[in-house]
């Protein structure tokens, strides 16, 4: 695959941040969806904002180099971007945990971007954003004084910590000319298409650093290069609320078109060119779908002849797909979010129906801890059926499948085994445990739990950083007034108070995207988010984990945490209490949140703060009440034992028999066609004793 490179010209950049190894953090070369693609730290890094559609849709396409490119089209209505996530399924946007820039970290106070774009078209001379990247520091800003006269003034500051604020955007001229625009400053940086001519592919690197220290105002420096020339960028921002966005804002009136060919980002100022940007990722060479889960997220994948086991949509409008193998045996996730139909063979839109046959070309992602496909092409190859028998699992092994994609793709959110401990003593933002033994930084970035004594209800704390046997602490991940700093002594902890790492969830094999079978009880009905839970008694409530043991602060009863498994069903409700044998897909959902909250000192509400939590589902297929199978017609004939089993149609069972009711053998299994199965059992004429019993499965 080919990329173009950077014709260096003007003068180099030092680094502002010697302590960064000088690779990406973020590295996306647009041959998949930007959903797909990891940071260096783990786990996908976006997550696209709305469901697309015909008149504002993305595709992949050729970049003119040899490689491919992604593009964003534009033509009616509102458009649509993606949201940066933290690095965590569970996560926080806005001034909490900052997206990819995490807070209170010394070695990521600065910050470089590239990117090849080609803009194409832009209806809006009013300006419309693509890129947006927004981040605290760990440097207090000496202007900030909380008062509102501080915000309104010249020199004021958005919080206590200086920062940075990039907002891209493009812009309409003169007849169809294309410029890019700072769309904070409200001005033009560089004509990327002239009027009349074609588009042509733009190289764009820049860079952020803090003010001039000692600071003489508030300001951060910016600098960018236009295929490889400095050219002038009058971005004096001072701050923003963590987070990172790239596509088209949602501006009614306001359409385009452009392409990303690359984009790439990571933390310190670098010169333009000393971090390479990487080749193109392969598409990789297998069409085994077991083989498929294993490779890396990012990774281009191309399927042929998967079958289609299920359709539906999630909490948040988007279609997606269960596709798995002929026989059943294994599948795999596909969401279709590009904006546009499925074709045939012929390029002629379908919808797609379960049974078909298709082709699916995409990337590969973890997104809600569920390894599955960004599809941006589905082609269906021919129509057909599915009937195979689904795997027969329990809540226990939902639930471990889940906590095993938390380990595999988030290691600091699951720990193997929960850390706990006594407060021996502490300070205003720090507790010691003169029992411990840690090493550097080993809590940096995680939550530490304090469940409620006299002096105190429930607290939590994030720890940016731990010595040997010392956690340093802040409120600004957890609380709604991100501007205070945590106050143990206020808050009422005490020597000797408990304190938790939340830990211990046993892991289990993965079965994501497998077609299985579940039976149990039905414990809630919430038909108006179309969902049931259910329960068989081998694992109740949610996965608990590091990041959202605080749920009950910011989701402020909104959530209510699954009784056994969360089913997602979208036809008539089961009753409690009703026995259900349930068949569909292992996977995960997300429960999208907004938190209302006040950052700055006039006390206003942001909205800019959503609260996302996943979780372990079934999308479900299929349902039917349950009851267990009975042998009925029993005796003995000339030709064997034989005997009538009541059973329910379309259910997987099992004969067994045994001549010391301590060890069983199957003499059959089977899926039911009728209410009734016959069998007979030719052995037991030779048995002294013989006792038989039906399971299912």
């Amino acid at each position: 695959m080919k990329k173009l490179t950077l014709l260096l010209v003007g003068t180099l950049l030092i680094s502002a941040c010697l302590v960064h190894a000088q690779s990406w953090f973020f590295n996306w070369d647009g041959t998949t969806d930007i959903t797909c693609v990891p940071t260096s730290d783990g786990n996908n890094a976006f997550f696209q904002g709305a469901a697309a559609n015909s008149s504002f849709y993305w595709e992949v396409v050729d970049n003119g180099s040899g490689g491919k490119a992604f593009r964003q089209v534009v033509t009616s209505g509102t458009g649509f971007r993606w949201y940066g996530m933290g690095s965590r399924p569970e996560f926080y946007r806005g001034p909490c945990t900052a997206f990819a820039m995490e807070n209170l970290r010394p070695d990521r106070n600065a910050f470089t971007i590239a990117f090849r774009i080609k803009a194409e078209s832009c209806s809006a001379t009013g300006s419309v954003r693509f890129f947006n990247c927004e981040f605290e520091t760990t440097v207090p800003s000496p202007w900030w004084t909380g008062t509102p006269q501080e915000w309104a003034s010249t020199g004021g500051s958005y919080g206590p910590f200086l920062g940075f604020r990039v907002e891209f955007a493009l812009r309409k001229g003169s007849g169809d000319d294309v410029w890019l625009y700072d769309n904070r400053q409200g001005k033009d940086i560089y004509q990327l298409k002239a009027n009349g001519q074609p588009a042509q592919w733009r190289t764009v690197w820049a860079t952020c650093e803090l003010p001039v220290y000692p600071y003489a105002n508030p300001y951060s420096r910016y600098r960018i290069w236009i295929d490889g020339t400095e050219v002038a960028w009058d971005d004096r921002d001072r701050n923003g609320w963590s987070d990172c966005e790239v596509g088209w804002t949602p501006t009614s009136g306001r359409n385009g078109t452009y392409a990303l060919d690359y984009v790439c980002y990571t933390y310190g100022a670098y010169a333009p060119g000393s971090i390479p940007i990487p080749a193109e990722r392969l598409v990789a060479p297998t069409n085994s779908i077991a083989a498929v889960k294993t490779l890396a997220d990012g990774t281009p994948c191309e399927l042929t002849n998967k079958v289609v086991m299920g359709i539906f949509t999630n909490s948040y409008g988007v279609r997606f797909y269960y596709v798995g193998e002929t026989n059943g045996m294994d599948g795999i996730k596909v969401v279709h979010n590009t904006g546009k139909s499925p074709v045939n063979t012929g390029g002629s839109p379908v919808t797609l129906a379960v049974g078909d046959v298709v082709s699916v070309k995409g990337g590969l992602g973890s997104a809600e801890g569920e390894k599955q496909v960004s599809a941006h092409d589905l082609v269906r190859a021919s129509t057909g059926t599915f009937a195979a028998v689904p795997l027969t699992v329990s809540v226990a092994d939902l639930m471990q499948s889940y906590n095993s994609a938390l380990y595999a793709n988030t290691p600091a959110q699951l720990l193997a085994l929960p850390e706990t401990g006594l407060v021996s003593s502490r300070t205003t933002n720090a507790i010691t445990d003169s029992g411990k033994s840690w090493a550097a930084n080993q809590w940096k970035n995680a939550t530490v739990f304090l469940p409620g004594t006299a002096n105190h209800t429930n607290l939590y704390y994030y720890v940016i950083s731990n010595s040997v046997n010392t956690l340093t602490i802040a409120h600004r991940a957890l609380r709604r007034d991100f501007t205070n700093q945590p106050n143990l002594v206020m808050d009422g902890v005490q020597a000797g108070d408990s304190y938790e790492f939340v830990g211990g969830q046993p892991g289990g094999a993965r079965l994501d995207g497998r077609h299985v079978r579940l039976i149990g009880t039905v414990t809630a009905v919430n038909a108006a988010a179309k969902s049931f839970d259910i329960g068989d008694g081998t694992a109740l409530g949610e996965t608990r984990t590091l990041q959202d043991i605080w749920d009950c602060i910011n989701y402020a009863g909104a959530w209510a945490p699954p009784v056994g498994l969360r089913v997602k069903w979208t036809g008539t409700m089961p009753a409690v209490g009703t026995r259900i044998s349930v068949t569909g897909f292992a996977g995960a959902d997300r429960f999208k949140h907004q938190v209302a909250t006040k950052v700055d000192p006039n006390n206003s509400d942001r909205d800019e703060v959503k609260v996302d939590k996943t979780y372990p589902v079934l999308s479900a297929r299929s349902f039917v009440a349950f009851t267990d199978p009975l042998i009925t017609s029993a005796g003995m004939t000339p030709t064997g034992f034989v005997a009538n089993v009541a059973v329910i149609a379309g259910e997987p069972y099992r004969i067994r028999a045994s001549a010391d009711f301590q060890n069983w053998e199957d003499l059959t299994n089977f899926v039911a066609t009728s209410t009734t199965f016959p069998f007979c059992d030719p052995a037991a004429l030779t048995q002294p004793r013989r006792y038989y019993r039906a399971v299912s499965p």
